[in-house]
């Protein structure tokens, strides 16, 4: 029985980049070699696909203008299953790392490409491993965005950027900024005063799945707009192996990559889930 589909408002989003393209791996790759490795990545999103389309779900695909580029027919599959394309940026660079000149061009180059293949307008953007930077709710708009979800407020990791943004209401996760971009953060749950991941990736992975579902029932019904995000390569546990990173690092990007499948078919048995331009127009926000 399917109880807690009939909970709250879920949306669903995933990040298409590849295995060797991950920040954690980033160390022992260089991204100029980036074309030397084994794109995955096809494989990837069609298991993805498949298992969405088991459970008539649709979701939201942020797809690095990189991947698009040198696989254009995946962007078009993914947009026929009917899912949100939007942008993840073209060379999955760290905000950080941008200047704001910097980060429009890899803004527009990537937009250009995903709205060329989906023939969609692009109305989404989140930044690379969830990175901030003052200028991007400015940049965003300018160019026609209408919401961002580069937010990640989570207490227990310091790598991910802060955004500052006004609540709408108390019961709706989602935040406005001042020149009126949306932002849809990643869920956290409060443990003590502490902002717990719980919106997917590798917390995903490595929570009990009981567990996991307990705290996204209880958001769900303390919150509308509660949004997961996953990666095609984290359903890939054959992806090949980098030894030159740190032991975290490997804990961390291959930890548990042979139940991520499994873990994500149950939670889409469990709850009903939406891409994110369909949620926020579901709560009126669009």
């Amino acid at each position: 029985m399917r109880s807690d589909r009939g909970h709250g408002l879920c949306m669903l989003s995933f990040d298409v980049e590849d295995w060797f393209q991950v920040e954690r791996l980033s160390s022992a790759i260089a991204r100029e070699d980036w074309d030397r490795y084994e794109l995955r990545v096809v494989l990837n999103v069609d298991k993805l696909l498949s298992l969405l389309d088991r459970h008539h779900t649709r979701a939201t695909f942020f797809i690095l203008g990189w991947i698009a580029e040198r696989v254009p027919d995946l962007v078009v599959r993914i947009r026929s299953r009917g899912h949100e394309i939007a942008s993840h940026g073209y060379g999955h660079e760290l905000l950080c790392h941008l200047d704001e000149e910097e980060f429009e061009v890899d803004l527009l180059k990537s937009k250009q490409i995903l709205e060329e293949l989906a023939a969609v307008e692009v109305i989404g953007y989140r930044a690379p491993r969830f990175s901030a930077a003052e200028y991007v709710p400015t940049m965003l708009s300018k160019h026609g965005f209408r919401y961002d979800s580069s937010s990640f407020p989570s207490s227990v990791s310091s790598q991910y950027g802060e955004v500052s943004v006004q609540a709408i209401r108390d019961d709706i996760s989602v935040g406005r900024f001042a020149n009126g971009l949306l932002e849809v953060p990643v869920a956290t749950l409060n443990v003590l005063g502490r902002g717990i991941p719980w919106g997917g990736g590798g917390y995903f992975r490595f929570y009990p799945y009981w567990l996991f579902k307990a705290g996204v029932r209880a958001l769900t019904k303390r919150q509308e707009g509660y949004l997961f995000y996953g990666h095609p390569w984290e359903l890939d546990p054959a992806q090949p192996r980098v030894n030159d990173v740190s032991w975290l690092d490997r804990l961390l990007h291959y930890g548990f990559l042979s139940v991520t499948a499994n873990k994500l078919d149950s939670l889409l048995s469990d709850f009903r889930f939406v891409p994110i331009r369909e949620g926020l127009q579901e709560l009126g926000l669009l």
